[in-house]
């Protein structure tokens, strides 16, 4: 996490022209919602403000995710505009990642290793329109989709991967963009 905000802090001191606000980077416990709450502290909720999560709704169980997604929809009604940024990762997504490389297969496997989790089984996402059948039973909607190919290719990254390669990788996998239905 601190990596990731040097990372957007310098990226925003190199676009100074821009107005992007004020960026706050926190830990957190998103099971819990007190500890959610006490993050919206040093904001100010009567202005729009975005929560992004990544890499994170693929190890819970279904009754964490459950959890997890009451409190995101707590969160987010705490203002009008307020949006939720993350990456929804499908049963069909995370089969896509396994085939697309070796090394990226055992990569993933050694996270799954480390978390005691077996993430493609205990995924409830099946398909998309399983995400959406839960974003919609806790009070979420979806606003808009970005398929992770138009970010990826935009990254510079430290380390070149063929174009066919970070295709592969990426697969069929989305960034949403998710608010409360109003």
């Amino acid at each position: 996490m601190i990596r990731k905000a040097k990372m957007a802090r310098n990226s925003l001191i190199a676009n100074a022209s821009e107005d992007r606000g004020v960026l706050h980077y926190c830990a957190t416990d998103v099971l819990n919602l007190e500890s959610m709450l006490e993050a919206l502290n040093s904001i100010d909720t009567h202005m729009p403000f975005t929560i992004v999560t990544e890499g994170l709704l693929l190890y819970f169980t279904n009754h964490e995710l459950r959890q997890f997604l009451e409190n995101m929809f707590t969160m987010l009604a705490r203002s009008r505009n307020a949006t939720w940024i993350t990456d929804l990762v499908t049963q069909e997504n995370l089969n896509d990642l396994f085939t697309c490389h070796p090394g990226v297969a055992r990569s993933v496997r050694r996270v799954f290793q480390h978390t005691g989790r077996m993430i493609i089984a205990n995924n409830p996402f099946q398909s998309e329109a399983c995400v959406q059948r839960y974003l919609d039973e806790f009070g979420l909607r979806v606003d808009r989709t970005v398929p992770l190919r138009e970010v990826a290719s935009r990254l510079d990254l430290s380390i070149a991967i063929e174009p066919t390669l970070r295709e592969r990788i990426v697969g069929s996998r989305k960034i949403w963009s998710v608010s409360i239905n109003k």
